[in-house]
């Protein structure tokens, strides 16, 4: 099966795959607009699945928590399993 578009599944995968990182580097690395990161953030850090901390100079890093590592491994079975190249 192709796909031509990511799923929700794929881009929390990606986001999470980018261990501790600023806003900046998840909209360029993941390939989304401002809006969707926005929105994505706010997804995961209400679940649980990542953190925003601020680094030495405050600025805001989001990192993945020990919840959200798991998922991460979850869904990279479940990829795995299904011949998914994500």
């Amino acid at each position: 099966m192709v796909a031509n578009r990511r799923s929700s599944i794929d881009i929390v995968a990606d986001i999470l795959r980018l261990g501790e990182s600023n806003k900046t580097r998840v909209m360029y690395q993941v390939n989304m607009s401002h809006a969707q990161l926005e929105s994505y953030l706010i997804f995961l850090i209400d679940r649980n699945l990542i953190e925003q901390k601020t680094d030495p100079v405050g600025k805001s890093v989001y990192s993945p928590t020990e919840q959200g590592q798991v998922l991460l491994q979850h869904i990279e079975r479940v990829q795995l399993m299904m011949g998914s190249d994500s």
